[in-house]
């Protein structure tokens, strides 16, 4: 069991913290984007994105002999995932985020292919798709669903069937609701939805004339003016129908156009787009007849599908006798990229639970997609406590608290701290409580305040129902850890004190309490193992902390009760127990960080206890409104020549009696004196610079030989 002492005061031989915080990452090949409170997308080892629908992935083909380059998370413009593939002078980079728009969001795959030769590149780049995916134009759908939206330009290397859609629309069979004798396709419907032109190409001779019928049924609106539609056949005058006032709701009916293949292309195209003064922009088409021009056209006859076995091409359109113009699967580029030069393109991939906007009428550019990023994920970080570290330092705090805002779940304004991606079958208090630590201590109380309602706040909506505190005063979780009870109850104490929302404690102080009374339950004294006292020993030197800034009563009584049950228990970090996962790490690696700044002693609080000199190097250290349990706190830290430069400040402090800065060795050599706001001072024998808060900033001057 690891627990976060590890990386506490006292560690005089441990190991630089940067190398215990980068040995302690997560294995490439796993990287979680996505959004605070959003499901994430994962990004495996070869760059291909794996979503609600499917996998999305990449190769280059050519030139010849692609091997992996690397991969890496970066937080800009949020939790990223930057994967390099490397052929001859090319090489390919993939970059992932979740681009946060509305309703839920999209996924941003944009691909950078660069030619380091001093001659044109020839790179093919192949894009792997979930069978059954339909690819149009420039969308890709899958059961209805607009999961895949394309780049406008370079086109894809692809053949067309004989005939078919080009795509971007919703098949919906059994739609329309006709209410006259009528062929059995005015049933379906295919819609073009947010203005989507419905799209479908047929082949014929190069120059031949053709006989095309569109049919349409409206059956959502009653009133005409609605849904006006504008109706394009190639060679033919373009014509401008409202059903309702033509037909009327749930009447089918006929439109014939006399075609001809204008650009001797060997395609016919038929055009069904919204009408500039429509109220509902979602286009409809349900049938379409292409007949040879000897054949005699009865519209009526048509209408009742007399003639749709003389038809050339019949198409129920969305049901089954329809298709697209593209096969499905993977996608083809073949792009020219030139001298000691780059080509990008930029995808959008349907993330848990959304589709991709429409390129062709949404304004989302590359760069506006990444805007929204860099302001979601700015503004979430800036609500916390504000750090300046060296660069990977930076990153693995933001990326851990960005883990956790991925990966909570959410009930009716009930939050829960989960370990990783499983659901809450999975729950487990020794993570949560590490997690609610992370939070707590990186200024996210108002975070870990809605994750712990559902220990303290009554009704709990099903989904959470297993946080719940019993009517006993019990907490459990569905791992049956023993331990659980102990660390819900540090959980709820240590948010408390790092918080310093009375109001808040003063809310769950009755759970607090009937948390400890619990533990003096027979039958509490007989299920929980050794580990599991100690665990609620910790939490009732909590629950006594909390009892005692509260002014009530009971804060001896709980220490005595601590006492009973552990007398080797100590108030501090939690620790993670069992398998730590990726969330629980990230949420140790946040611990870390702050404990290297700041950590309490009792009634102390301990400076740089795990600082090293190295994150010094050519930048100022600093952090501001850092939560401890003795109020919040702000330092700064910055190298002159041969003295380092501390300054503090503990605002509101709750019973501080000292600040002792344990300042790390410079060029391997230890402090000789120090200054405390202009005053020489001793060392304390372990080196350590010890100042009494008195308000306000202090300013600490440690001189090395």
């Amino acid at each position: 069991m690891r627990t976060l002492r590890d990386v506490c005061v006292g560690a005089r031989h441990a190991l630089p913290l940067l190398l215990v915080l980068l040995a302690a990452a997560p294995a490439s090949g796993d990287v979680l984007i996505g959004a605070p409170d959003s499901p994430p997308s994962s990004v495996d080892a070869s760059g291909a994105l794996h979503e609600d629908w499917g996998v999305v992935g990449l190769s280059l083909e050519e030139p010849a002999g692609t091997r992996p380059a690397g991969q890496r998370c970066e937080m800009q413009p949020g939790p990223t995932a930057v994967t390099t593939l490397a052929a001859g002078a090319v090489t390919l980079t993939a970059t992932a985020y979740r681009a946060p728009i509305w309703p839920a969001g999209v996924d941003v795959l944009s691909v950078r292919l660069a030619n380091g030769a001093d001659r044109e590149a020839a790179a093919r780049l192949k894009l792997m798709l979930p069978d059954g995916v339909s690819i149009g134009e420039r969308m890709g759908t899958l059961g209805g669903r607009a999961v895949l939206a394309l780049p406008a330009e370079p086109a894809p290397v692809r053949a067309e069937r004989g005939w078919g859609c080009t795509g971007g629309v919703v098949p919906m069979p059994g739609w329309a609701r006709p209410e006259v004798e009528c062929d059995p396709a005015f049933r379906n419907i295919s819609a073009g939805m947010g203005g989507v032109p419905i799209i479908y190409r047929f082949g014929v001779p190069s120059g031949a004339k053709r006989t095309v019928v569109l049919g349409l049924c409206e059956s959502h609106w009653a009133q005409a003016g609605q849904r006006p539609l504008v109706l394009y056949v190639e060679g033919a005058p373009r014509v401008e129908v409202d059903p309702i006032a033509a037909w009327g709701q749930h009447r089918p009916g006929c439109l014939r156009f006399d075609a001809r293949d204008l650009n001797g292309d060997g395609r016919l195209q038929v055009v069904v787009a919204p009408h500039p003064d429509a109220q509902d922009r979602n286009t409809i088409l349900n049938v379409i007849w292409v007949f040879s021009p000897d054949v005699y056209i009865d519209l009526d006859q048509v209408l009742r599908g007399e003639l749709s076995a003389a038809a050339e091409y019949y198409v129920d359109v969305g049901g089954d006798r329809d298709q697209t113009l593209y096969d499905s699967g993977e996608l083809t580029y073949d792009i020219a990229v030139a001298p000691r030069a780059a080509r990008e393109l930029t995808f959008l991939i349907a993330c848990p639970g959304g589709t991709v906007p429409n390129l062709e009428t949404a304004a989302w550019t590359p760069e506006a997609l990444r805007r929204a990023a860099e302001d979601v994920w700015g503004d979430w970080f800036a609500s916390g406590a504000r750090l300046a570290l060296p660069r990977p330092l930076l990153e693995r705090w933001r990326g851990a608290l960005a883990q956790i805002m991925m990966t909570r779940a959410q009930a009716d304004g009930f939050y829960a701290a989960l370990p990783g991606r499983e659901g809450m079958d999975k729950f487990c208090h020794a993570h949560a409580a590490c997690i609610l630590a992370a939070l707590d201590y990186a200024g996210y109380c108002e975070e870990a305040e809605r994750m712990l309602r559902a220990y303290w706040d009554k009704p709990v909506p099903e989904p959470l129902a297993n946080l719940a505190q019993a009517e006993d005063g019990r907490w459990q979780d569905a791992t049956g850890d023993p331990c659980a009870h102990g660390y819900a109850l540090q959980a709820l104490a240590r948010h408390a004190l790092l918080s310093g929302d009375a109001e808040w404690a003063q809310r769950a102080w009755p759970a607090i309490k009937a948390g400890a009374a619990w533990l003096q339950a027979p039958e509490a004294q007989a299920a929980l193992s050794a580990q599991a006292k100690r665990t609620a020993a910790a939490g009732l030197m909590g629950a006594a902390r909390v009892a005692e800034a509260l002014g009530a009563p009971d804060a001896e009584q709980l220490l005595a009760e601590a006492r009973a049950l552990d007398p080797t228990a100590a108030w501090g970090p939690p620790e993670a127990g069992g398998d730590e996962d990726s969330v629980a790490q990230a949420a140790l690696d946040v611990a870390r960080l702050r404990n290297a700044l700041v950590v309490e002693r009792g009634r102390e609080l301990w400076l740089l206890s795990g600082l090293d000199a190295s994150w010094l190097d050519g930048d100022v250290v600093s952090a501001h409104a850092l939560p401890t349990d003795l109020g919040p706190i702000s330092l700064s830290v910055d190298r002159d020549g041969n003295a380092l430069i501390v300054t503090t400040r503990l605002d509101s402090g709750r019973g501080a009696e000292a600040l002792v800065i344990r300042a790390p060795a410079l060029d391997g050599r230890a402090p000789i004196s120090a200054q405390v706001d202009g005053r020489e001072i001793g060392l304390d024998s372990g080196g350590e610079v010890v100042v009494r808060p008195a308000g306000g900033t202090h300013r600490v001057v440690v001189l090395y030989p």
